[in-house]
């Protein structure tokens, strides 16, 4: 018995084309995911910052692989922060 693709009979009920609009939103308003998405990406800031500092008046110094970590680290969550600042700025548009 062969299977069918469902028809793209967009009359019947429930076979209509899928509507992927962004669902728009008061300008600045942000949604849980973004708040959350912040205060991580301050957190990772901060543990790294913490870790560089640790690890730079340490034994190994800046030379070492866990401040090269760390300053990678840094750079992602300070991106991720302002990916995430810059986005709920502007409300429910995309960048």
């Amino acid at each position: 018995m062969p299977i069918h693709a469902p028809s793209s009979d967009a009359s019947a009920p429930g076979r209509g084309a899928c509507d992927h609009r962004p669902v728009s939103r008061p300008k600045g308003e942000r949604t849980l995911y973004e708040i959350a998405s912040s205060f991580f990406a301050a957190v990772v800031i901060l543990f790294a910052a913490v870790g560089m500092v640790v690890t730079a008046f340490g034994e190994d110094g800046v030379g070492s692989a866990g401040f090269l970590v760390c300053s990678a680290l840094l750079m992602l969550g300070s991106g991720r922060l302002l990916l995430g600042l810059k986005r709920g700025n502007e409300g429910g548009e995309e960048l």
